[in-house]
């Protein structure tokens, strides 16, 4: 029982590094989040049901490219920064204790 409770304490433990991070310390504005996105999706449904549908296709096509391009600039980011970096460890790294000013 012992080790049970030894492992769900480590894992609610927070991690000091992180609680800087944006909406990391503390739940509520996840739970807003989703539910103001439940409502909007919802309601929407419920306002648009009787109506015409937009007519989005250049939009969407707009919006389309743009995702392109900003995963392209991510892959090359990503390639970049991991796969051509000699430095880069591509293995599992210990993680310190101390404070990252990652």
């Amino acid at each position: 029982m012992e080790y049970w409770r030894h492992l769900y304490t480590k894992a609610t433990l927070p991690d000091p590094r992180t609680q800087e991070w944006l909406l990391i310390p503390n739940i509520a504005p996840n739970v807003v989040i989703v539910a103001t996105y439940l409502i909007v999706i919802i309601g929407g449904q419920k306002v648009m049901r009787n109506r015409e549908a937009f007519q989005l296709n250049q939009l969407m096509m707009v919006y389309n490219f743009c995702l392109v391009l900003l995963n392209a600039y991510i892959f090359y980011e990503f390639l970049m920064s991991a796969w051509f970096n000699l430095s880069f460890s591509k293995v599992c790294a210990p993680v310190g204790a101390g404070q990252c000013r990652c």
